[in-house]
């Protein structure tokens, strides 16, 4: 009777060490098919787990859940990176499994961060400034925007390029607040230039980014615009 004790308990640990080595890599790599499918645009995807023990996972329950996506459009925006820490996660597998929807309840205060090139807002600005500002493109420097295009004035296109910078508006938003306008590369005084600068206002929105609740801080710096929230 105590050596099918000893034999048990034997099983028993190399059960639990061996599920603790191995099953979080194995639940990883079904997640990362799972994000895949709910983010078809992601060009690569990276999940990484932590449970203790492991078995948990089993009731779809998580101490951390990191996940990185790159150079992809996450929530209609093109980002180069995209990551967020989660802690205290809950899955519901059946709906996973069922559905294929990907849900992420957790309890605990997480993070993301998310870096856009200035490729990414060009190509984000290309479909907000539509109709109004023709082949916009961004420069981003330290704490400095520039955004380049032109517009068509009594039929005429002119070349404009203005400087501003980008700034927290409200929980899930960054705006861009222009300053100063060059036409042609010449400075323009008032009335004409607020009018024009008014125009070129754009805003970022992250409504439809997964796992963002806040924005806590940004930013610019030489070719990109990194920015931080809280989930």
């Amino acid at each position: 009777m105590r050596r099918l004790f000893l034999f048990l308990l034997v099983f028993l640990m190399l059960f639990l060490l061996l599920s603790q080595l191995f099953f979080p890599r194995v639940v990883a790599l079904a997640l990362e098919e799972a994000v895949r499918y709910n983010f078809p645009h992601a060009a690569d995807v990276q999940v990484e787990v932590e449970a203790v023990p492991a078995t948990k996972i089993l009731l779809g329950k998580f101490d951390v859940i990191n996940l990185y996506i790159t150079e992809g459009s996450v929530g209609g925006l093109p980002v180069s990176r995209f990551q967020s820490r989660l802690k205290e996660v809950q899955i519901d597998w059946g709906e996973l499994l069922q559905e294929k929807k990907l849900v992420l309840r957790y309890q605990q205060p997480s993070f993301t961060e998310i870096v856009l090139l200035a490729s990414d807002v060009s190509r984000y600005l290309e479909q907000q400034l539509r109709g109004r500002f023709l082949k916009p493109e961004v420069r981003l420097g330290d704490d400095q925007v520039t955004l380049l295009g032109s517009v068509s004035i009594f039929s005429m296109p002119v070349e404009l390029e203005i400087d501003g910078t980008l700034e927290i508006s409200g929980a899930r938003e960054i705006a861009f607040k222009p300053r100063n306008l060059r036409i042609n590369r010449v400075e323009l005084g008032n009335p004409f230039r607020e009018n024009i600068l008014a125009q070129t206002r754009f805003l970022i929105s992250l409504e439809q980014i997964p796992f963002v609740s806040e924005l806590e801080k940004i930013e610019v710096g030489q070719g990109k615009l990194i920015i931080k929230a809280r989930s």
